[in-house]
């Protein structure tokens, strides 16, 4: 009974116990129950005196005792408390990139000291599954995380891609897994595609007409890791053909190599410019055309930059001429240069990329100055893609080349046609010299259909030029047009319309002619 003299039964006791419980500042709770009275004794949690780690090897963690008790000192020891404390713990180890790190014991004495045991994820081992024809070698370069290394989730997700950026594999999954001794094996599950892989590829425009390609290359050669290609690009008016060894790493370094052996031959229209100054009006006028043919090897050396970037060093060893009307048969000149070349790319999509920037860059000149032809040439290259509102999309850019006056004629920079200058054809302009930029936008038609809609304006102000003394502001073209896009399967489809001008020393306005641009399918 109580003080009024009721009587108390279980769940008057059960009620109370419940109550002290969820205050949780008792460590220990009991009833004594005897024929006058029943006691409830409630033992208070003691109050935290200090914070030791235990049994960690990882030198990060041999102060983190000291200052969490100072942190938490003559707290009382609650299950709140001991929550707190540990996320603390695990969040310091999350972000030292101890990913598997655990908590595996609590130990908790009457004077307020408080023990944490930790499991620190070590891996004992590296299992691979379903490599059956791919060397191991080439599976243990990619992966970052090696036997006796802690678990890190990042370097675990950097592995996973770099094993699917092989082309080795379809699917590939990783997984820490528990063993008997309580540590890691990292589980690497693979399953392997073939190597070899043809393709083909077409496109139709209105300058070269009718074009294909075909590739097959080997992504696995000999199960080296060597990538090995032949490719045939070309139509009516151009054609490229080439052999190339590609070696994507050197063991485990980043460096890459690659032997490149190659024909080439390329049609280019001549053009002169009539100018009409009783219209303000000017024309281009297709004279004939120029062939250029060349063969020869390139090898190259470099490396991936982070995941966008790429340096590398190739030397060029090739024989080249250009066919003209006036030398329809020319012999053969060698040259042989040193090229070191930079490229950037962040874009998200080849077409219709909505973000993202990209820079080209190189340096290129004699290898050996007794060659028959010797240059020395420099190009620059930037443009940047921006997205907003969805659909709206902007694209500008800047592109600079200049070279010597040794620069023979199938190494100058041609400027003109649907990829470079609206209102220019293509490769309408020559010269050891080039200035372009370009602004364009493009909008992502609200139109329901299995295919998307674009429609673009563009604008350019750019020139070539033989020779720096002729190099003035008043000699830019300019160029406006308009396109129309559908992304197909078999690649986008433009339709465009574009058209030059120039301004006079009287500020006059001089246009050119309406030029129309058609494409479908990839670039080549």
């Amino acid at each position: 009974k109580d003080s009024s003299n009721k009587n108390i039964d279980n769940y008057f006791l059960i009620e109370k116990i419940n109550q002290l419980i969820e205050k949780d500042i008792y460590s220990e709770i009991n009833i004594n129950n005897n024929s006058s009275a029943i006691k409830i004794i409630a033992k208070t949690v003691p109050s935290l005196q200090s914070i030791n780690i235990r049994n960690s090897e990882l030198e990060e963690f041999n102060t983190l005792g000291d200052s969490l008790t100072q942190k938490f000192e003559n707290q009382l020891i609650s299950r709140d408390l001991i929550t707190q404390i540990s996320d603390t713990i695990l969040k310091f180890a999350r972000h030292l990139n101890y990913s598997y790190l655990t908590i595996e014991h609590i130990d908790i004495d009457e004077n307020g000291k408080v023990s944490f045991y930790f499991n620190s994820g070590i891996i004992d081992s590296v299992i691979i599954i379903g490599n059956y024809h791919t060397s191991k070698f080439l599976i243990d370069r990619e992966i970052l995380i090696k036997k006796n290394n802690y678990y890190n989730a990042a370097k675990a997700c950097k592995s996973w891609e770099n094993l699917n950026s092989t082309g080795y594999f379809t699917y590939v999954e990783i997984n820490p897994e528990r063993n008997s001794r309580n540590n890691l094996n990292f589980v690497v599950k693979v399953v392997e595609q073939g190597n070899q892989v043809f393709q083909i590829g077409a496109r139709a425009d209105n300058e070269r007409y009718l074009q294909g390609n075909i590739d097959f290359y080997d992504q696995n050669l000999l199960n080296l890791g060597l990538q090995g290609s032949i490719s045939i690009i070309g139509g009516f008016r151009n054609l490229h053909s080439a052999l190339q060894i590609l070696n994507s790493r050197f063991f485990s370094t980043q460096l890459t190599a690659s032997a490149n052996a190659y024909w080439d031959s390329k049609k280019v229209f001549n053009y002169s410019e009539v100018i009409s100054k009783s219209d303000n009006t000017f024309d281009r006028v297709q004279n004939d055309e120029t062939k250029f043919e060349r063969y020869g090897t390139i090898l190259s050396v470099g490396s991936q930059i982070e995941k966008s970037g790429k340096l590398d060093f190739a030397t060029r060893f090739e024989y080249q001429r250009a066919i003209t009307p006036e030398i329809p048969f020319p012999a053969f000149d060698f040259l042989s240069t040193f090229k070191v070349n930079f490229l950037f790319d962040t874009e998200n999509q080849i077409y219709y990329p909505t973000d993202g920037m990209t820079i080209n860059a190189y340096l290129e000149t004699n290898l050996v100055p007794t060659a028959e032809i010797s240059f020395s040439k420099i190009y620059f290259k930037v443009q940047r893609t921006q997205t907003f509102s969805e659909r709206n999309t902007f694209n500008y850019g800047l592109l600079i080349g200049a070279a010597d006056k040794t620069l023979p004629s199938p190494e100058m920079f041609f400027l003109g046609g649907e990829d470079d200058f609206y209102g220019m054809r293509e490769d309408e302009e020559v010269g050891r010299q080039i200035f372009n930029t370009f602004l364009s936008y493009r909008y992502k038609l609200p139109v329901k259909s299995i295919f998307a809609f674009y429609f673009s304006i563009h604008l350019n102000v750019g020139r070539t030029w033989l020779i720096p003394e002729t190099i003035k502001l008043s000699s830019l073209r300019e160029g406006v047009g308009a396109k129309v896009s559908i992304d197909t399967p078999f690649g986008p489809l433009n339709l465009g319309i574009g058209e030059s001008f120039f301004f006079t020393d009287r500020n006059q306005v001089m246009w050119g002619q309406p030029v129309q641009y058609f494409s479908l399918g990839v670039r080549l």
